[in-house]
Parts: structure tokens; sequence; C-alpha cells
């Protein structure tokens, strides 16, 4: 299947503005001049490509609305934009964001299987779908 075209016209409008409140937040809190664990939402241009990621999963998914784990999804910014626009999407995360707080008013709900992080805590058929954004790179260091 190829992914969708990015009209920006048909964009759900919501995504952007929770998009741009997620970067305000992480410019907010970031350290002057450093890059770190919210460089990926300060800067705008880059923080701009979860929406597309989300467009492209509402598109394999066909519109259909259910559960969808958001695995290893850190901060939770896909999270968020997934259930704006009306997913039951929940953050199943490898260890908890030093920063998660700044995130507070967005209510992301996290899950963490402390006893092996890397397992997924869901029966089978229990989701919709499972998915993973920037993440794979990060899983040998939980390991």
């Amino acid at each position: 299947m190829i992914p969708p075209l990015y009209n920006k016209e048909k964009v759900p409008k919501i995504l952007f503005e929770k998009m741009l409140r997620m970067h305000e937040l992480a410019v907010t809190e970031q350290y002057p001049n450093k890059t770190g664990v919210l460089s990926h939402l300060t800067n705008l241009f880059e923080a701009y490509q979860y929406v597309y990621y989300v467009i492209v999963v509402d598109h394999y998914l066909h519109g259909r609305k259910g559960k969808i784990v958001d695995w290893g999804g850190f901060m939770g910014q896909v999270t968020v934009l997934l259930r704006s626009i009306g997913y039951n999407c929940e953050n199943n995360v490898l260890s908890y964001p030093s920063k998660k707080e700044i995130f507070a008013e967005f209510d992301i709900p996290y899950k963490l299987n402390r006893k092996n992080p890397k397992k997924l805590p869901y029966e089978d058929n229990s989701v919709l779908a499972i998915i993973s954004s920037g993440v794979l790179e990060h899983v040998y260091e939980h390991g």
C-alpha cells in the first residue's frame, strides 16, 4: 500500500494545534542551547513529522477507530495526536520519560511492564494495531 500524499488542507486542524502546543511546551522546558530528550519536539519542522505519521497510521487503518498501542512512545506525542482524531490510544513505554510532567495537560495514558519492558502486556487480538515510531534503535538500551 502506498502512503497517502500529504495535503495540509485535508489534515484535521486539531493535529496541528496539538503538535504546536507540545512544541511550545518542549521549547519552554528544553535546556538552553542543548539538544536532548525534547529535541525532536523543539524543532517545529521535525515535530510536524508526527502529524504525517498519524495520517499514515489512519490511512492504513482505513479510519477504523479502536485501541492502538503506541509502543515505546516515550513523550507520547503520537498517542496525543491519535487520541485527538478518535483513536483509543495508549502509550506503552520502555521507561518513563524524565520530563513527562510537562505533558500532563494532555492526559497521556502510559503503561509500563516493569518485569519485562520489551513484552507487551496485552492479550492476543485485544488491540486494533501496535505502532512504533523512532523506537527500535532504543530497544537494545533496555535489554
